[in-house]
């Protein structure tokens, strides 16, 4: 039941303070007209009775309602307090005037320090005539250590002329909504600390594209100062190019999805310096669905895709220079697979660097020539060690020797991932310095000896293996015509075998075959029926 103040001051439950006599409860009516309690002069007309159980039923509203409730006559007298009044403020009624509360209940500024001043009061505002609405108010007594937050509203009671009669308060504990107001309010000083001093570009439009917040990391790097962008349209600060690909492909597809990711993008600076970004943004939407704001990051890639133009520029280069060389180059990877052949590789070897990309040595030459190749790639990779030799490779004329430099190529932790190759053909100087190395041999053997055929027979033998691989001297004798006089071959045993079939079979000088290829008797010589078989000559 409700706290109200009988005459002598002390709590009751029919009686308000300072009540008339006339106004008391009467038998007849079991609780009057609450206002009336507040017209202190006995001169004020009588209130007509109220009908019977009006009082329980006013008591018991006032003590179920769910805010606290405060009276105050015109002389700041505290006439009636609920129940949940004295549950919030953890006292019940005080002699003490209004002026004093802020004493007595603790009742502070929301600076949880200083005391509320009387006269900012809202039951003494209310008192004079003033409506409050909702202030706030720190509570803090010995029955509430730690504090409450309070929500006071206060509002004057007036007659019936107008005149103020009192005021009425109505309090709310609002701790726990203050404490998640508070809870929520850091968490979006976090949010906005967070966002406005990450080190990265971040922007957030509203449904209509316009820029409701960007980060202190795009303002520096764009050069403008927050209210110069905040409410402008993102696309603004695009290139033309970029603006219409945003427009006509970017943002449609992004309303629809809620999601993007990458999306290149040029803006331009206040300066009007243009710089290269990536932009990647998702959507934000409320319990409906609808778009509420996006959050966008921008990554800076100018420099990256500088140095990306810059190496494939350098990249272009090279291949200008390498498939302009005279020389053969290649790249192999770590599985001896094709990566780049030049120019060069394609003519020797009428193969694109398409064709052979990703093949090996063994999809290109000749089993034996490949595996030598193979042996050796695989001897460069383990070894990590480059090495220079000379390989003969096939060509469309027949076997050439290449003087081929190999070397490994190592990654920052010293790992092969590639092995490179320049071959030169060196045939035409290998036979050179072939027929230099003979002819000088030779020179020293035909004045080391008078005896010629001695002599032509050790030039035969130097001819073996550096110039051929069989080497016959004949000599013209009158009455005799061709005889042989040296003979030397790779193997000694054929080397006899021709000898007898010489001797067996002279040549005719005037007969129109005896110019036939080196090293090889015609097949219409019918005196050698198993066509060299037998004498061991050579078929080629």
């Amino acid at each position: 039941m409700p706290g109200r103040r009988s005459p002598e001051g002390e709590t009751a439950s029919g009686t308000w303070a300072g009540e008339p006599p006339s106004l008391k409860r009467e038998e007849s009516a079991p609780f009057t007209r609450p206002m009336a309690r507040l017209h202190d002069s006995p001169a004020y007309p009588s209130q007509p009775a109220a009908p019977p159980g009006h009082g329980s039923l006013l008591d018991a509203v006032l003590s179920s309602i769910g805010e606290g409730m405060l009276v105050a006559d015109e002389h700041e007298r505290l006439v009636l307090i609920n129940p949940m009044g004295e549950r919030i403020l953890g006292m019940g009624l005080t002699d003490e005037p209004v002026g004093r509360w802020p004493v007595h209940y603790g009742l502070y500024l929301p600076d949880q320090v200083t005391l509320y001043p009387p006269e900012r009061l809202p039951m003494s505002r209310a008192l004079r005539g003033e409506s409050v609405t909702r202030a706030e108010v720190f509570l803090r007594n010995a029955a509430r250590p730690a504090g409450t937050w309070l929500h006071v509203s206060a509002s004057p009671i007036r007659d019936e002329a107008g005149r103020v009669r009192g005021g009425v308060s109505v309090v709310s504990d609002v701790t726990d909504f203050k404490r998640a107001e508070d809870a929520a309010r850091e968490g979006a000083e976090k949010y906005r600390s967070l966002y406005n001093s990450t080190p990265v570009m971040m922007q957030s439009i509203d449904p209509c594209g316009r820029l409701i917040s960007v980060s202190d990391c795009w303002l520096r790097t764009l050069g403008y100062e927050r209210e110069e962008v905040l409410g402008r349209e993102s696309v603004e600060f695009l290139t033309p190019e970029s603006r219409r690909y945003a427009r006509e492909v970017v943002l449609p597809e992004y309303y629809k999805t809620g999601v993007c990711r990458d999306v290149p993008y040029r803006l331009v600076k206040k300066s009007g310096e243009l710089i290269d970004v990536l932009l990647s943004a998702i959507v934000e939407r409320d319990a409906s669905g609808k778009m509420v704001r996006s959050l966008a990051v921008l990554i800076d890639v100018t420099e990256r895709k500088r140095t990306a133009e810059a190496l494939q520029e350098s990249e272009q280069r090279l291949r200008a220079i390498l498939d302009n060389a005279p020389t053969v180059f290649f790249l192999l990877d770590t599985q001896a697979r094709f990566l780049f052949v030049n120019r060069e590789w394609e003519r020797l070897f009428h193969r694109t660097r398409q064709q052979v990309a990703g093949k090996t040595v063994f999809d290109v030459f000749p089993r034996d020539i490949a595996e030598t190749l193979h042996e050796a790639n695989r001897d460069i990779f383990q070894s990590r060690v480059p090495v220079q030799r000379e390989e003969r490779l096939l060509h469309d004329d027949g076997i050439h020797v290449h003087l081929t430099q190999k070397f490994p190529l190592l990654d920052t932790n010293g790992v092969a991932y590639a092995l490179c190759g320049i071959a030169t053909d060196i045939t035409q100087r290998k036979r050179m310095e072939l027929s230099q190395r003979f002819l000088a041999e030779a020179s020293r053997e035909l004045v080391a000896s008078l005896d010629l055929e001695t002599t032509l027979q050790r030039v035969a033998e130097l001819a073996v293996p550096l110039l051929a691989e069989l080497c016959v001297f004949f000599v013209r004798t009158d009455g005799v015509g061709l005889r042989p006089v040296a003979v030397a071959d790779r193997s000694p045993a054929r080397a006899a075998s021709v000898r007898e079939f010489l001797r067996h079979h002279p040549l005719d000088p005037d007969a129109r075959h005896a110019t036939a290829r080196p090293g090889c008797w015609p097949r219409e010589n019918r005196s050698c029926p198993k066509r060299h078989r037998a004498c061991g000559l050579p078929k080629r």
